[in-house]
């Protein structure tokens, strides 16, 4: 038989494995999500330094294209 200061006492304990549990999964959650926009940002950032790399060796090496509209630019003016 469970008397009532027993059962009072199983409750406190579960409610504190319950709020321990809670916090337990938020601090996961919270981990995975950080953890997974950093990702992203940090891939995006990669792509942009890659793509900034590309346009200045295209002007670096005076691309001949750029270079052909300009003349035909310069013609037409």
């Amino acid at each position: 038989m469970v008397t009532p200061a027993l059962h009072q006492s199983l409750f406190g304990v579960a409610e504190k494995f319950e709020s321990h549990v809670t916090e337990y999964i938020k601090g996961q959650i919270s981990s995975y999500f950080t953890d997974k926009l950093l990702g992203i940002v940090g891939d995006i950032m990669h792509h942009m330094k890659e793509k900034k790399l590309e346009k200045d060796q295209n002007v670096s090496s005076g691309n001949p294209q750029i270079a052909a509209d300009l003349h035909c630019i310069m013609q037409i003016s």
